[in-house]
């Protein structure tokens, strides 16, 4: 299986009620977290959060029990962390997640030799990604990825480079975007953009609907 991990904050309130009009803040409602199925085009999981807020590594972590073993997990710059690696590792499943500034990381061994791809240049190392601080550093191939002014770094703990290359690991990050097109149905064509209550459970009925609606839609 692959999934592909997002989040999006819902947008504000639209028609406040009796008891928001005095209210002269924006009055968001929350946020949604989604496992993407890559290969049926549909969600398999999504959780609801009224903390618009709320960090996306701890939610997404309370999303892991639900993935089977041996998926692989695609996700932006947002979910790259040792912890969450960590975790993958002892739930046997597989990331390709984007490297974020903040990650520190120490080369382990030579990269391998250069070579060509769709008009750029890969890259492919491994690396131990973490500074030792915060958690145990977790052995990890980075894919570099340049093409013109254009370039990407991923990561992944498929460590075997034959049972994931490293041109598939960029083609694959490339689909990561099918899932915004997920969220723009869920806003514009199920009419998520508009709530009517701040009151989180109305908020939860809404988006679980328009989902499962969404689902019944793409099946």
């Amino acid at each position: 299986e692959i999934f592909v991990i997002d989040g999006s904050r819902l947008d504000k309130i639209a028609h406040r009620l009796k008891i928001l009009r005095n209210v002269r803040s924006v009055v968001l409602p929350g946020n949604v977290l989604a496992l993407y199925d890559l290969f049926r085009g549909c969600p398999r999981r999504l959780l609801f959060d009224a903390d618009a807020a709320s960090a996306e590594i701890p939610r997404a972590r309370k999303l892991l029990e639900h993935i089977p073993e041996g998926t692989l997990l695609l996700g932006d710059r947002g979910f790259a962390s040792v912890v969450l690696f960590s975790e993958l590792d002892e739930r046997h499943l597989y990331g390709v997640l984007r490297l974020t500034k903040t990650l520190s990381f120490t080369r382990v061994g030579p990269a391998s030799p250069r070579r060509k791809h769709d008009g750029g240049v890969l890259e492919d190392e491994f690396i131990d990604l973490g500074s030792g601080k915060t958690a145990t550093p977790q052995t990890v191939r980075l894919i570099r990825y340049r093409s013109g002014s254009f370039s990407i770094k991923l990561l992944t703990n498929v460590l075997d480079p034959e049972k994931l290359p490293a041109d598939t690991i960029v083609r694959l990050y490339r689909a990561r975007w099918t899932i915004e097109r997920m969220y723009f149905d869920l806003k514009s064509v199920l009419g998520l953009h508009d709530f009517y209550a701040a009151n989180p459970n109305a908020v939860a009925m809404q988006v679980y609907a328009s989902a499962i609606v969404y689902a019944a839609m793409r099946a």
